[in-house]
């Protein structure tokens, strides 16, 4: 069963291509490399996860295996294009690596994250199937988080140490404007949505089977 809508997907990452790009001069210059788009080209990442391994409409162009300060990523990263779309590719990485082979506390998420930044992503979306404590969201419904209760532990949780220090704060997560543009492409793609600003948007995150 395919638990995550991709044509939600799909259409999520038509409405980012609308939007201008976040990627600051500073942050082109770091990662200007032969991995970066051409000019002119929008790219727009997604994470897969448990139920969620391919994307409708896409056409595969080529992929990339990296290397990162942090280690190497989950796996390959895909380059894409988006049929009906001009000038965007997607980036597509199912983070459990191909075929699910890394537990949750063995995805290396700070080598994924840089290597999308590598490539020139400028929106990263990551959707995964998991369970619900609220009656009203059953499986299969799309439910766009708007904060995260982190319980995992083991892993690393900042880029930063090292002689690097930075503040960053946590207090609001998920982007504003990338959370509307998702309910707006759920609404698109008739795929029953929930966004709440209370609690029950809460993604509790835990350590693997116990």
């Amino acid at each position: 069963m395919q638990f995550v809508r991709s044509s939600a997907v799909r259409r999520s990452v038509i409405r980012f291509s609308r939007m201008g790009s976040n990627v600051t001069g500073d942050a082109k210059r770091m990662f200007s490399s032969s991995f970066t788009p051409k000019e002119g080209v929008r790219r727009i990442g997604v994470y897969g996860g448990s139920g969620m391994y391919d994307i409708e409409g896409i056409t595969v162009r080529e992929e990339f295996k990296l290397d990162t300060p942090f280690g190497a990523p989950s796996c390959k990263y895909t380059i894409a294009t988006v049929e009906g779309v001009d000038n965007v590719e997607v980036v597509f990485q199912p983070r459990h690596g191909k075929g699910h082979i890394h537990t949750p506390s063995e995805v290396n998420f700070r080598a994924n994250v840089y290597g999308m930044k590598k490539l020139g992503v400028s929106w990263a979306l990551s959707v995964t199937a998991v369970g619900s404590l609220q009656m009203e969201y059953p499986p299969g419904d799309m439910v766009l988080v708007n904060q995260f209760i982190d319980r995992t532990q083991h892993r690393q949780a900042t880029f930063f140490g090292n002689g690097i220090v930075s503040h960053v704060p946590f207090g609001e997560p998920i982007c504003h404007t990338a959370r509307e543009l998702l309910r707006q492409a759920c609404e698109d793609s008739d795929v029953v949505h929930h966004v709440s600003i209370s609690s029950r948007s809460c993604s509790r995150e835990n350590n693997g089977d116990r």
